[in-house]
Formats: C-alpha cells, sequence, structure tokens
C-alpha cells in the first residue's frame, strides 16, 4: 500500500482515533492504545486489521455509524481486499 498524502493521512489518523476512542469501555483500553500505535509509524492497515480483530475476538457490539466508518477507512487505504474482514465486522452491528 502506498501512503496516501498528508491529508488523507491526517484523515485517516483522526478516523481511526474516533473510532479507538468510540471502542474503549467495550474493549481494554491498552489493546485499543496498542491498535493506535500503529499510526505512529504509518501503519494505517495495520491499526485497521488490528481493530477488526479484537471487535471480531471479543465479540464486542458497534454502531452502524462505526461500521460505516471502518468502510469508509477501507475504500480509503485501498483495503477492498479485505472484504472478508469487513462484512466480518457487520455480524457485530447492534440492532
Amino acid at each position: 500500500m502506498s501512503l496516501p498524502d498528508k491529508k488523507i493521512m491526517h484523515e485517516i489518523t483522526l478516523m481511526l482515533i474516533t473510532l479507538g476512542s468510540s471502542l474503549k469501555g467495550q474493549l481494554p483500553n491498552d489493546i485499543v492504545d496498542f491498535s493506535l500505535d500503529y499510526i505512529n509509524y504509518n501503519e494505517f492497515g495495520l491499526a485497521f486489521e488490528t481493530l477488526c480483530d479484537y471487535i471480531d475476538e471479543f465479540n464486542i457490539q458497534i454502531t452502524q455509524y462505526e461500521y460505516k466508518t471502518f468502510l469508509d477507512i477501507a475504500r480509503i487505504i485501498n483495503y477492498e481486499d479485505q472484504y472478508d474482514r469487513i462484512m466480518d465486522l457487520q455480524t457485530h452491528v447492534s440492532k
């Protein structure tokens, strides 16, 4: 994955941090912090993947808005090849 421009990187960073903040309390804070630490190394994909994995592993519920944010991030970072992972998140959307 090539790095997006600085404006896009900033947008992705804010989106991931916002998601992480909303997941704290459902996921242990240290796990969320661990996931978001990848941002410091411009590893947006790893931050994204790790949050997805922990949502699934801890079987937590996310909102429709959080799910849409994950979809938006996947589109921005060209993670369409991670479609299965993203679709798995849909099973965690609260009803």
